[in-house]
Formats: C-alpha cells, sequence, structure tokens
C-alpha cells in the first residue's frame, strides 16, 4: 500500500515536474528521492500526513496555471482573430487603390467623349502606368490564396494535444509566441508614395470633371461661307468635336450640319466619302476655298475700305467702324499680310469712310508726319480713328459732340412722339397749310387754290403741267413720280391713275357707280370751298370725293349716379386709346370732376397744353339693352367731328345689303361723346354686314348699329385725319421744366421725385435748423432705428491695409496726417471719448483713404467709403439719396456765357459745411491714429459734417445751400439770391453780369 502511495506521488510528481518543464528520470531514481536513509518506520504515519499536505497544495498549483494558461490561450486566439482581420483589412485597402484608379480612368475616358470642353486633358492610355501597374502587382501578392499556410484552422476546442493550450503546457515557464506578420505595402514607403501619388492624380481628375460638368454648355456657331469667320468656327468646332474621342463619321455629320449655305454646299460631296477620308477632305475644301489667308485679307480689306462714308453724326458707326480696323488690323498682322492695307492707297479708301470733319482733321495730323519727312502708317490710322471714336462716344460729352456736328436738314412737319402713359384719338380735323407761290399766277396760294388755273380746261391744264414740269400728281416741279411723296390716286370713278383729277379727262369720266345726279358743268370745271373752323378743318377740292361713314351711333348718356339721360351721338373709335366727351355734355348732366392738364399733339400741332376734367359715364343703347360705364372720360370744348359723317337712313337705302338695318337717329344730334379702346366692351363687334368693294359695312355692337365706309360722291367733303397725343402729367412736367430753366427750387415739386425722395425733403424740412452759422441736417435713413451691425473689424482691416499703404509712401502719409488733423481741427470731427464710447444709438464705422486728384497739382481727399459692407448692408443701402437738386452743367455753362462780365467763386469744404444731427454721429465713426503713428492704438473719431462718399450727402447739402438762398432772401439783392440758386454747379459758382458794378455787388454779396 505504501508502495502504491508512492507510485502514484512519483506519477504526480513526474506529472509535475513534467508539466514544469524539468527534465525526466527514471523510476529508481525517483525513489531514491523520495525514500531517504534517515526515515524510519516510526516515521511513516507523520511522513504520509506529510505527503498528502504536498500534493494538494501540488495540485491547486497545476489548476491554478492550468486556468491561467487557458486565459492566456483565449487571449492568443483573440489576438490571432484580430491579426487576420487586419491583414484581410490591408488587402481591402490595397483592392480598393486598384479599383479606384480603374474607376478614374474610366471616368476621364468618358469625359473625352462626352464634353468638349474638358479636351485640354490628356487622355487615358491603353497600357497602365508604371504606378498602377506596381500597384496592381502589390495588391496580387497582398492577397491570400486558398491553402495558404498563414490561413488559420479552427480546430476542435476539447483536443488535448492539438490545441494551443496544450502545447504550451509541455513546458515549465509559459511562453507564447505572437505569429509573424507578413510585411506589406504598408510598410514600403515607395509603394506608398506611389499610392499617395495615385489618389491625388485621381482627385485631381475627379475635380476637374465636376468642374467641366457644372460649365454652362458652348453653343457651337455655324459657317455660312464668311472668311471672317472662319477661324472662329474651326476654333469652336475643333475644341468641341474634333479633339473629342468620337468616331470620325459622327465629326463629319457634325462638320455637314453646322455648316450652311456656300460652305456646306462645297462640302456636301464628302458625305459619300469614307468617314476618315471624307472628314479631312471636308477640312481641306473648307480652308482652301474660305480659310486661306490671301481670301480673309481679302475680304478684311473690303470690309473696311468699302461702303458709304460715316454720317457726321453717327457716332454708333463710327465706333464700329474703329473696332473693324483694329481687327482687321490685328487679323492681317498675326497671318503676316499687314502690307494688304498698309498702303497708301488702301489708306485713302479708309480715310475716305470718316465722316467729312474727320478726314480734315486727319489731313492736319499727316501734316506732322510730312514736317519730319515720314509717312503715315497704317497702325497711325487705327490710333487715330480709335481716338476720335472714343471722343465721339464720351459718356458725358458725346452729346454735344453730336449736336455740334448735326447736318442741317429741311424744316418738316412736327413728328408725331408717343409719350408714355398717353392715349391717342383720331378724331380732329387737320388743315394743309403750305405757304408757297403759285406757279401760275404768283399768288400766295398752291396750284390747287389758283382761280385761274382751275378756270381752264383739263387739256389746258394738263398743257400748262407739262411745259412747267409738273408732276402730275402733287402739281409740283422739281422731281419725278417715284420721289413724289403724295401716293393719291385719281378720285374720278373708274380711272384709278396717278394724276390729279383736274388734269382727268372728261371723255374718261364715267357715270357715278351710287347714282347720285350731278351737274354736267362739274365735271368741266372743278369748283373749291374752303370751310375753315376754329377746329382746323381741310376741305379737299375737285370733283368726286367721296363722303365717308365713321362708326357713329345713338346713344343715351347719363352720369354714374344720375338719373336724368341725354340723347347724343357717339363715335366708336378704335384708333383711340381714351374716351371723351364735350362740355356741354358734362353741364347738361351736371358732372364736376378733377380738373387735370393734358399733352394734345395732331398733326400740324405737337404737344399743345390743354385743361381738361375727368368724368364718369355711363352709355346706353338706344333701345336701352346694352350698357357701358366709361370710368375716365376727358372734357373737350368740342369734338371736331362733321355731322357729314353721320349715316342717315336715306345712305342706308341705297344699299341692298344694309335694307333691314335700322339706325337711331337724334333730332339735331351732334357727336358729344367719343369711346376709345380704354373700353373694348363698347367696340366689340357682335356682327358685321358687308356688300361689295368699296360698299359700306355696318358693325353692331352692344350700343348699337353703325355704319362704316364711303357712303357716295359729295362735293366737298373734310378729311378727318389728325393725331391727338393726351399726356396725363404735362403740368407736373411743365412746372418742373418752368422750375429747371428759372432755377427755383426743386424741393418743392411733388412730381419727378420718387417716394424715398419725398420722405427725405420733408424730413429735412422738418429737423433743418441753424446752428453756429452752419444748417444741421439728419441722415434719411430708410428705416428708424437703424439695423446696423458692428462693423468695427471691417474698419480695422481698412485701417490696417491703409497704414501698409502709407508706410511705403511718407509724402502720402504727412499729407493724410495732416488732413486728419485738419478735420478735428476745423469741427468737421470729433474724439469720441468717455462714456460716449459706449450708447445704445446704432454705431457704425467708416474706412476712409486718399483719392489723388492729378488735375490738381496733385490735390488729395479723404473719402470716407460709405459704401463698404458688412453682413450684405452698407450706410448708403440703409440711407436715402434724396432727390437731384443740382443745377443742369449746360444750362449753368449757358448762362454763364449771357453777359460781359464774369464772376467765379467756390464753397470751401461744401460738404463739411452742413452739419450732421447729434443723435445720427455715431453712424459716422472712424478709425485714426494719434498723430497718426501707427505704432500705437488707433482712436474712435466720429463725423460731426456730413462726409464726402455718402449718397445723401449732394442732395443734402444742395438743400442747404437753397435754403440759405431761401432764408436770407431779404437780406440781399435778388441778383445775388438768383445766383446762388441758379449758378451754382454743386460748389461752382459761374455767374455773368452786365456791368462791372453788379459784378462787385454780387461778389461781395455772395
Amino acid at each position: 500500500m505504501y508502495a502504491d502511495n508512492m507510485s502514484v506521488v512519483s506519477s504526480g510528481e513526474h506529472s509535475v515536474k513534467h508539466h514544469d518543464g524539468d527534465s525526466t528520470c527514471g523510476d529508481g531514481e525517483r525513489q531514491g528521492e523520495l525514500v531517504r536513509p534517515e526515515d524510519s518506520a516510526s516515521q511513516l504515519s507523520s511522513r504520509t500526513s506529510t505527503t498528502k499536505s504536498s500534493l494538494g497544495r501540488t495540485r491547486k498549483r497545476l489548476v491554478a496555471k492550468m486556468a491561467a494558461l487557458e486565459a492566456e490561450a483565449a487571449s492568443l486566439r483573440e489576438m490571432q482573430a484580430i491579426e487576420l482581420e487586419e491583414l484581410k483589412l490591408r488587402q481591402r485597402k490595397q483592392e480598393l487603390a486598384l479599383k479606384t484608379t480603374m474607376d478614374m480612368a474610366k471616368a476621364e475616358k468618358l469625359v473625352y467623349a462626352i464634353d468638349e470642353d474638358c479636351l485640354h486633358m490628356t487622355p487615358p492610355n491603353s497600357t497602365p502606368s508604371p504606378a498602377l501597374s506596381d500597384k496592381q502587382e502589390s495588391s496580387k501578392d497582398s492577397v491570400p490564396e486558398a491553402g495558404d499556410e498563414q490561413t488559420p484552422q479552427k480546430e476542435p476546442r476539447n483536443s488535448p494535444v492539438d490545441s494551443p493550450s496544450n502545447t504550451t503546457l509541455k513546458n515549465e515557464e509559459p511562453s507564447v509566441d505572437k505569429p509573424k506578420t507578413t510585411p506589406t505595402d504598408d510598410d514600403n514607403p515607395q509603394k506608398q508614395a506611389s499610392l499617395l501619388e495615385l489618389v491625388k492624380r485621381g482627385q485631381q481628375q475627379q475635380r476637374c470633371l465636376l468642374a467641366t460638368m457644372q460649365l454652362p454648355r458652348a453653343e457651337l456657331p455655324t459657317f455660312d461661307g464668311n472668311p471672317l469667320q472662319y477661324w472662329t468656327f474651326l476654333r469652336a468646332f475643333e475644341n468641341s468635336v474634333d479633339n473629342a474621342d468620337i468616331d470620325v463619321n459622327a465629326k463629319l455629320i457634325r462638320l455637314l450640319k453646322y455648316c450652311t449655305g456656300k460652305a456646306r454646299k462645297i462640302i456636301e460631296c464628302c458625305a459619300i466619302m469614307q468617314p476618315d477620308v471624307g472628314y479631312q477632305r471636308a477640312k481641306a475644301l473648307l480652308k482652301e476655298r474660305f480659310g486661306s489667308d490671301y481670301v480673309i485679307a481679302e475680304a478684311w480689306v473690303n470690309k473696311v475700305t468699302k461702303g458709304a462714308p460715316l454720317a457726321s453724326h453717327d457716332k454708333v458707326g463710327l465706333r464700329e467702324y474703329a473696332d473693324d480696323l483694329k481687327v482687321c488690323k490685328e487679323t492681317l498682322d498675326t497671318m503676316g499680310y499687314t502690307q494688304e492695307i498698309g498702303t497708301q492707297g488702301v489708306m485713302v479708301k479708309l480715310v475716305e469712310k470718316l465722316p467729312s470733319y474727320l478726314r480734315n482733321r486727319w489731313i492736319k495730323h499727316v501734316r506732322g508726319f510730312r514736317k519730319s519727312n515720314k509717312s503715315p502708317k497704317i497702325v497711325n490710322l487705327v490710333e487715330f480713328v480709335e481716338d476720335a471714336a472714343q471722343e465721339a462716344n464720351d459718356p458725358v460729352y458725346g452729346n454735344l459732340h453730336v449736336s455740334a456736328y448735326k447736318p442741317q436738314k429741311p424744316e418738316m412737319r412736327p413728328k408725331v412722339t408717343r409719350p408714355d402713359k398717353t392715349s391717342y384719338a383720331l378724331v380732329t380735323n387737320s388743315k394743309m397749310n403750305e405757304h408757297v407761290t403759285c406757279v401760275m399766277c404768283k399768288g400766295n396760294h398752291t396750284l390747287f387754290g389758283c382761280s385761274e388755273f382751275k378756270g381752264k380746261t383739263p387739256e389746258e391744264r394738263f398743257n400748262f403741267a407739262k411745259a412747267e414740269r409738273l408732276y402730275y400728281n402733287c402739281l409740283r416741279p422739281g422731281h419725278v413720280s417715284s420721289a413724289c411723296s403724295l401716293h393719291r390716286v385719281c378720285s374720278v370713278t373708274g380711272c384709278g391713275k396717278r394724276h390729279t383729277k383736274f388734269l382727268h379727262p372728261l371723255k374718261q369720266t364715267p357715270s357715278s357707280s351710287v347714282g347720285d345726279a350731278r351737274p354736267a358743268g362739274l365735271e368741266a370745271t372743278a369748283q373749291s370751298s374752303f370751310t375753315e373752323t376754329d377746329l382746323g378743318t381741310s376741305c379737299v377740292t375737285g370733283v368726286g370725293v367721296y363722303r365717308v361713314a365713321l362708326p357713329i351711333v345713338a346713344v343715351k348718356v347719363s352720369a354714374v349716379d344720375g338719373h336724368c339721360s341725354i340723347d347724343t351721338y357717339a363715335l366708336l373709335d378704335n384708333g383711340s386709346t381714351s374716351s371723351f366727351c364735350t362740355e356741354e355734355l358734362a353741364s347738361q348732366l351736371n358732372i364736376e370732376g378733377k380738373r387735370q392738364s393734358l399733352t394734345l399733339t395732331t398733326m400740324t400741332k405737337a404737344k399743345v397744353k390743354t385743361e381738361t376734367t375727368v368724368v364718369s359715364l355711363v352709355v346706353n343703347s338706344f333701345d336701352q339693352q346694352g350698357a357701358v360705364n366709361l370710368d375716365k372720360v376727358y372734357t373737350r370744348h368740342s369734338l371736331p367731328i362733321n355731322d357729314d359723317n353721320i349715316a342717315e337712313p336715306e345712305d342706308i337705302k341705297k344699299w341692298p345689303h344694309l335694307q333691314d338695318i335700322s339706325i337711331p337717329q337724334v333730332e339735331k344730334g351732334k357727336v358729344h361723346l367719343l369711346i376709345g379702346q380704354d373700353s373694348p366692351e363698347a367696340l366689340v363687334p357682335l356682327e358685321v354686314r358687308s356688300g361689295e368693294t368699296k360698299a359700306p359695312y355696318a358693325t353692331r355692337t352692344r350700343l348699337g348699329w353703325s355704319l362704316n365706309g364711303p357712303l357716295g360722291m359729295s362735293r366737298r367733303a373734310a378729311v378727318t385725319s389728325s393725331y391727338v397725343a393726351v399726356d396725363d402729367t404735362l403740368e407736373q412736367q411743365l412746372q418742373r421744366f418752368w422750375k429747371l430753366d428759372a432755377a427755383e427750387s426743386l424741393y418743392d415739386d411733388d412730381k419727378g421725385m420718387s417716394v424715398q425722395d419725398k420722405r427725405a425733403i420733408a424730413l429735412w424740412e422738418k429737423t433743418v435748423c441753424l446752428k453756429d452759422g452752419h444748417y444741421e441736417l439728419p441722415i434719411p435713413f430708410k428705416n428708424n432705428p437703424q439695423r446696423l451691425a458692428d462693423n468695427r473689424m471691417v474698419a480695422e482691416q481698412r485701417l490696417t491695409s491703409l497704414g501698409r499703404r502709407l508706410k511705403r509712401d511718407c509724402q502720402l502719409k504727412a499729407r493724410y496726417t495732416e488732413g486728419m488733423k485738419e478735420l478735428v481741427g476745423n469741427g468737421y470731427a470729433e474724439v469720441v471719448v468717455g462714456d460716449d464710447c459706449v450708447t445704445d444709438a446704432a454705431i457704425w464705422y467708416l474706412p476712409h483713404h486718399p483719392v489723388l486728384d492729378s488735375g490738381k497739382q496733385g490735390k488729395m481727399r479723404i473719402v470716407f467709403d460709405c459704401a463698404a459692407k458688412h453682413n450684405g448692408q452698407s450706410l448708403n443701402t440703409q440711407t436715402i439719396s434724396g432727390p437731384d437738386l443740382t443745377n443742369k452743367l449746360l444750362g449753368v455753362l449757358l448762362r454763364f456765357r449771357q453777359e460781359q462780365v464774369a464772376v467765379l467763386a467756390d464753397i470751401r469744404a461744401m460738404f463739411h459745411q452742413v452739419r450732421v444731427s447729434p443723435e445720427n454721429r455715431d453712424v459716422l465713426r472712424y478709425l485714426w491714429w494719434p498723430d497718426g503713428d501707427t505704432s500705437l492704438e488707433p482712436a474712435v473719431h466720429r463725423m460731426t459734417a456730413h462726409p464726402f462718399g455718402g449718397t445723401w450727402s449732394p442732395s443734402c447739402c444742395s438743400f442747404a445751400l437753397r435754403r440759405t438762398a431761401e432764408d436770407n432772401r431779404q437780406d440781399f439783392h435778388p441778383d445775388t439770391v438768383g445766383c446762388v440758386k441758379r449758378s451754382f454747379y454743386v460748389d461752382d459758382c459761374l455767374v455773368s453780369l452786365a456791368t462791372e458794378a453788379e459784378a462787385i455787388r454780387v461778389s461781395r454779396e455772395l
């Protein structure tokens, strides 16, 4: 039993020793170690107890060691799994980089085929780049294959031999060896740099692709064979189509599509060729036919040398001709064909196209070359024309240039204009006044009004006209039929030739088509009867004048709120945009309207001022079946519509197609109402009755039937062909014109000002005050309270920039510093100190900078930038600019040339003479260094006067100037007051007086 126990112990110890890593011993040796000589049988019991205790402790150590090793084995397995995931991630990264490179190459190829605007990029090659090849090889090497030794094999967890735990327990000292990782691309700096370069290149190509896709699509122009447009078309076509990665056949089709006219015709034969051959041949044909240097040079020479000379007042044409000359020169210089326009013969042709005054100026210009034994070159001529074009198109004085060279035209009838917001009516009669001498009797009348001429037979009149070489239609000499402005034909029925009825032979006069009985003597002798009314009626004399009916209807007219109505006639005028009635009609209806001034323009008189009243009427048909409201009707003293234009029942009976039409009549009625297009419901035709050629027709509207057209023959008929333009704003415009001419104050004129301008004037009128000899006016803000954000940061940045500029220019810094001191010293600005630095009022900082005037001996002006923006707003955008109260420069100059003695004056620092209200001064803050020392902290200042740079300042100062004249009118001579109002242009005064004494008096009072 002891032996068995010892054997077990020995076995256990052997197992323990083996697990701990000690060398293995034989059984005899192990027993020798356990049984020593000193052991005896008496000590067996205690020895056994000790052995059992030692065995228990050993087993505990083994269990603890096993638990620790199992935990370490689990950690090892987890570590291996993590490393495996890292390996997979590196492999995925490499695959993704390779895929990204391939996608970028595909996208690059797609861009070349889609958008012609990205053709500056190099097309991708068919073979991958070395870097890409390296990357692919690297990626292949890094991807694990099936069966690779690195791939972990999953084994049963309970295997006692092959598990990591059992393997580790073979040694006495636990040692866990981590698996060795295989080197990857991440460990190779060269490959990492190559990969980074590929990524950067792909990002750049993607940005280029995105920018190209966002560009607006360029439209390809067409080419019609004009050599001047050849290179423009060719460059655009090459950039859009030729360099694109598309099939040659598609390029040829597009070339045919974008060629028109002669260019299309010459290359159509290339469509039947092979695409590659046809495309190249088409381009060669276009080059040969339209794009050769000689053809283009000849086309440019023809463009700039041929054509009519420019008119003296055609400044637009001069600008275009100067541009053509410049482009021609640049083009020929590029092609090496400048000699084509550089010869004296061609230059003479170029000069001949210039206006007469420029030709004379060029001759004087050439004189300077002749004196130095030189000849002018084409570059000199181009520069000369360029300067002349800029001079003629000067934005300020260009109109003076045009008026100076405007050719004199023969006096003509005033042209009828169409002003804005006007009404037109074809209602008045015109009177033809011709102040000429009679060719036959030398009297003060035309040949049509000559009694001696009309007393002759048609044959005698014809012979006289032929002998005097008169045109047979207008009976005037000096022109042929093609140049005659009179296009009428003979009014004798059945003739229709272009001659006056006075020359119509008697034997060709047919009977009237409407059966009118006429005296036989009327055909032989043309009777004339002129009836001139106060409205200017011009009657046509002669034989065969038609009586024409106008669309006049009988209506019942009443006031809007009235109960009584009046029967009268109304003209339905499709050529009028407004409605009119007589003052008599308005008076009978007891209507009082609003007074208003109008401008009436007729064929003989333009823009005639007239007073009128605006009323509202209700018009009903005679059978009271259709009513129309006229909201705006202008009253006139009378309507110039003849009674002969009113159709009568007898007129209807003559025409079969009008037999069943009934037209009511008004006893002793006249036309008291004209209805224009502002009431379309009264003019819309509901039914139309028409007959044969030259027969009258009838129209039915809501107001009844009306007759239109020729009614028959009449001995005398008045022609109504006038033109009336109505301008509602004449009164206000005329007042403004008078005030401009007399230089009266404009700020009391309601018209011509915007709503904001009126607000500014009202504010200044209400708050103006005089303090310490200066007027004090507030800043006209659009909103109160002001909505201004803190922009001190902007002012500080601008001040820093200004400081760098001043450091570079010591002289400018000294002048600028002195100017800043003068602002404070003269009271135009003040330093903000103490409690004024913190305020609840709106605060705005103004950046400032110097402006140098080279025309005034280098004068420097400090300008405050009121237009500087912060968060989308500036001081100028938050204020009202106010009305333009400045006198017109042309008027000041013209009045300055009126008298003999001239007086010139100037207001020193005009803007700074007008103070700003204290509550507005904090929005005029600015920063400046004490004594100009840029090393110190900038101090806060604020303007006490209106700054030069505010949009409201000119209007504000002009208001103060005029207010000065008004407030001191009683203390000075009227000439001095008028001088302040009429002779100041901003701050400069130019006035002329008749005598020196007057000039001295005005100078002293100013």
